[in-house]
């Protein structure tokens, strides 16, 4: 006859290991949402911080300053900054637009300029510009 595992037979450790699991709740629910009411939630907004453009910023610099197109760690910290600062100022934009402005600017730029080797090179760049 073969033994077979069941819950009603696991060791008392791992029976306590279970136990011990944490639930945790959406701190942003009002006391109405909690007591059960069925109210319709409301979707994130669509608009990025500027830590969310920063990221998206950075990746897509990042071969740039890896083929060596940025003087120094700096100044590529420096363009990120400055472009992240730019396109996060327009308040309306969406994810899909702040990464296509993003590659259209840094494409742009490097393709006026072979390497971005001081402040004054980024410092014209401006949101949208055609």
């Amino acid at each position: 006859m073969m033994n077979k595992s069941s819950i009603l037979s696991q060791s008392e450790g791992k029976a306590d290991r279970l136990a011990k699991k944490k639930v945790t709740f959406d701190p942003n629910l009002s006391q109405d949402d909690k007591e059960g009411t069925t109210r319709a939630i409301q979707p994130p907004s669509k608009t990025l911080s500027l830590k969310e453009t920063a990221n998206i910023v950075v990746k897509y610099l990042t071969p740039f300053y890896k083929s060596g197109k940025f003087a120094s760690k700096d100044l590529f910290k420096g363009f990120a900054r400055h472009l992240s600062h730019l396109l996060a100022a327009d308040k309306s934009s969406f994810r899909k637009s702040v990464k296509e402005e993003a590659q259209r600017q840094i494409k742009t730029f490097f393709k006026r300029r072979g390497k971005c080797e001081s402040e004054t090179d980024w410092q014209e760049l401006t949101t949208f510009e055609t």
